[in-house]
């Protein structure tokens, strides 16, 4: 009996295999062997990266403040975490985190203030996105759209966050196997909309430039 039950169990797992892998075309880049072998279509994937990112904060001040226009630049080297979740080639969802890891750079571009002058302090921001993609051979383009919580802390000032919607662009590229074994490397360069918004009348934008590299499991 045992040995009949066996059998039968063996014989529908072959067979729901069998169906399930008729759903897809025999050959190519969507067929059920190579959706299995890539960690695509049919299982997903996580994936992990490190990276840098460039954040400038621009704010706009109307010349009825202190008489003439002017722009006050924030810039801010970070770090760049990322933690994804791949569903299929054509999309996944994504969450990052930025920080920085040097003093800020102050510009004020009417010579009131010394141009890059450092100041003490943090840039940083928390999104998570939602990320539709295309991917043609090794490249993919993809754009992010998400939710974010952005914070400014100025030594001796005082800090500001702020939550915003969160926009970007972006291309990667696959390099194949990775040091990590069970891996898979690929890179990136992107953009992100951080903030956009008036403060006080103020336009204020914050933009980021971001990459770095990623192991997909």
């Amino acid at each position: 009996m045992k040995k009949i039950l066996s059998s039968t169990a063996a014989l529908m797992v072959v067979g729901t295999s069998a169906v399930y892998a008729e759903s897809y075309p025999a050959y190519g880049e969507n067929s059920y062997k190579a959706t299995q072998e890539s960690g695509g279509t049919v299982s997903g994937s996580f994936y992990t990266g490190i990276g840098y990112s460039y954040i400038n904060a621009n704010l706009d001040v109307p010349y009825y403040y202190f008489g003439q226009p002017f722009e006050f630049d924030i810039q801010s080297d970070n770090i760049d975490l990322l933690l994804g979740y791949e569903f299929n080639k054509y999309f996944a969802v994504e969450a990052r985190y930025t920080t920085s890891v040097t003093d800020l750079d102050f510009d004020l571009q009417n010579g009131y203030v010394d141009e890059g002058l450092a100041w003490g302090g943090d840039l940083s921001n928390f999104g998570f996105y939602l990320k539709p993609k295309y991917q043609s051979g090794d490249v993919t383009v993809y754009a992010l759209l998400g939710y974010g919580h952005i914070r400014l802390d100025i030594d001796n000032i005082g800090d500001r966050s702020e939550n915003e919607f969160q926009w970007g662009l972006g291309l990667s590229m696959d390099v194949g196997s990775s040091i990590i074994a069970g891996t898979e490397t690929f890179i990136f360069l992107d953009y992100i909309r951080l903030y956009d918004d008036e403060i006080s009348q103020m336009d204020f934008a914050i933009d980021s430039v971001n990459t770095g590299i990623a192991f997909k499991f």
